[in-house]
């Protein structure tokens, strides 16, 4: 295979047909992934950042709004593109937002969320606006799976003494399983990431569930400690729980 059509296959025509991720632009993304994070984190570390509960505040409606810009790609708003679609939107969107809150605590330090909360809360308001909700039952259908599904975690973490945010990042994950099963069960939808794709293949949507636990559980064990390291890895592994959670659910509840 040329290199051109190697391109092709893996990077370019799953971004031009929506079939979803591969082996190889899966490995790639993730490397990308793991610059950026190491690029952000010295960032944050040369400007005093914590990664607390105000970093949280100010950093999730921008991931926020990625998910909600995403959707107005599935949408038929935006035009299906490298820049529309993952890993383009984070280009786009999601690394100058994370470098504007930089810009925000080195400005602003102590109020840097406050400023950070209204600015992505008024880019999630003006993202949402083009889209109608019409099928609120996927909505419904979600809290129930999500609270259902939450009661067991808690008492699991109670014994366990899991909160704080470990408990939090767990939650989170639970909410993206119960949007992604509630999708494949109910609605149709298909799994564009190839590990869980793989699973579910052979069991059920619901299997997200014990896997998110299985997994998230265990990046959280090793994940020990409160260091500003080990909180932004933890605050990461929130993000990618929450974005892929909204999108999912908002598509469902728009119909797209």
């Amino acid at each position: 295979m040329a290199s051109g059509d190697f391109v092709y296959h893996y990077f370019i025509e799953p971004i031009e047909t929506g079939s979803g991720y591969n082996l190889v632009n899966t490995t790639a993304y993730a490397f990308l992934l793991l610059f950026f994070l190491y690029l952000i984190f010295k960032v944050s570390r040369k400007l005093g950042l914590s990664w607390d509960l105000k970093a949280v505040v100010a950093f999730s409606p921008f991931i926020a709004l990625t998910s909600f810009s995403r959707v107005l790609t599935d949408a038929g708003i935006y035009e299906r593109s490298f820049w529309t679609v993952t890993p383009g939107i984070e280009f786009l969107i999601l690394l100058p937002s994370i470098f504007l809150v930089f810009s925000l605590y080195y400005l602003l330090k102590e109020n840097y969320w406050k400023y950070a909360l209204v600015i992505g809360t008024v880019g999630c308001v003006i993202q949402l606006l083009p889209l109608r909700p019409v099928n609120f039952n996927s909505l419904f259908l979600v809290i129930s799976y999500f609270l259902l599904s939450s009661l067991p975690l808690l008492f699991l973490s109670s014994k366990l003494k899991v909160k704080g945010l470990d408990l939090s990042v767990l939650l989170i994950h639970f909410f993206d399983a119960s949007a992604t099963s509630v999708a494949l069960r109910y609605f149709n939808y298909f799994e564009q990431h190839v590990f869980p794709r793989f699973i579910i293949s052979f069991t059920f949507p619901e299997i997200m569930f014990p896997l998110k636990l299985a997994v998230v559980g265990t990046i959280l064990y090793l994940l020990k400690g409160e260091d500003e390291q080990t909180r932004f890895l933890k605050l990461v592994v929130f993000a990618l729980g929450l974005g892929p959670g909204l999108r999912d659910t908002l598509r469902l509840l728009c119909g797209v």
